[in-house]
């Protein structure tokens, strides 16, 4: 049994599983992000209500956007708990081992294929887990196991700048966005749900949610349809580029943006215009597992023993 918790900017998403990763049940609450005592008493008061309806854990999984470092949570989008020593805390409070990780990382631990290699085969299996929703985050999984790097932030890759090509997709004139890390022109800033309203904005002034710009495209509106077309040939080079440096196996797409009619399609046709000739293209598939945060926390209890 294991309790994997999700934090997210809005909501937290607690919950139990069985030994085969189902989930049994799950405590969801809005995020507290002001004070850092709220948010450790609602966590611990969450897993209680878990523990006293299934039985006791040893030890629990927590994703979260951000990177652990020095024994302390670098997570902007959550002041509460920014700076703080969290996982320690925790820890003290619930006597249990706490497992962390990005929670890009843990959903691509949850989607990703596991695959039982025979005893001659020595090819490593490569998993890119993508969620694209208002902002967008990627996790490496080699052979099921997460890829950190040595400053925790190997699969930052919302942080790139935007390539060259969006100069020629964007007609010769690149806007400047202003990204949440406090740099211009991340990727981020283009591609992710925010990217997509930032792109409508560019092109007719008025800020609408990516939701509505996807909507407005099917009922035919051109400026819609123009910045879909932009918005998703973006996209396209942006991932081809990641493909060209780890050459992976599968990609698995999630995040609201991916709930968009045609946008796995796109991605299917449109990437290989910027592969190697030749090259074989991973399998691009969606998400499968409504939890996956959850689910890919709980797996770190597994992978840290």
């Amino acid at each position: 049994m294991y309790i994997g918790i999700d934090v997210g900017g809005t909501n937290v998403v607690c919950s139990f599983f069985d030994k085969n990763f189902v989930p049994l049940k799950s405590v969801k609450y809005k995020t507290p992000i002001d004070l850092y005592s709220d948010f450790l008493t609602k966590i611990v008061s969450s897993v209680e209500q878990l523990e006293n309806t299934f039985n006791l854990v040893d030890s629990i999984g927590i994703a979260l956007p951000g990177f652990h470092k020095n024994e302390v949570i670098h997570c902007a989008n959550i002041p509460s708990i920014n700076q703080k020593k969290l996982i320690c805390d925790l820890e003290n409070l619930l006597k249990k081992k706490i497992f962390f990780d990005n929670d890009a990382n843990c959903f691509s631990l949850s989607e990703s294929t596991l695959l039982k290699k025979s005893e001659n085969e020595t090819q490593e299996h490569i998993s890119l887990g993508i969620t694209i929703g208002t902002g967008i985050g990627i996790g490496i999984i080699i052979d099921n196991k997460i890829i950190h790097g040595r400053n925790k932030i190997c699969s930052e890759f919302a942080h790139q700048s935007i390539p060259i090509d969006a100069f020629e997709i964007l007609g010769n004139k690149l806007p400047k966005f202003k990204c949440g890390c406090g740099k211009y022109n991340c990727i981020e800033t283009f591609v992710s749900g925010t990217g997509l309203s930032n792109l409508y904005y560019e092109e007719v002034n008025k800020r609408f949610e990516a939701s509505d710009i996807y909507r407005l495209s099917l009922e035919k509106d051109t400026n819609a349809q123009k910045v879909m077309e932009q918005y998703i040939e973006l996209l396209c080079i942006c991932l081809s580029n990641l493909i060209l440096t780890l050459d992976p196996d599968e990609i698995i797409v999630g995040g609201g943006v991916s709930n968009m009619n045609g946008i796995l399609e796109a991605l299917v046709n449109n990437i290989p215009n910027y592969l190697l000739n030749n090259m074989e293209m991973p399998k691009i598939k969606k998400a499968i597992f409504e939890n996956s945060g959850s689910r890919g926390a709980a797996l770190l209890c597994v992978q840290g023993k």
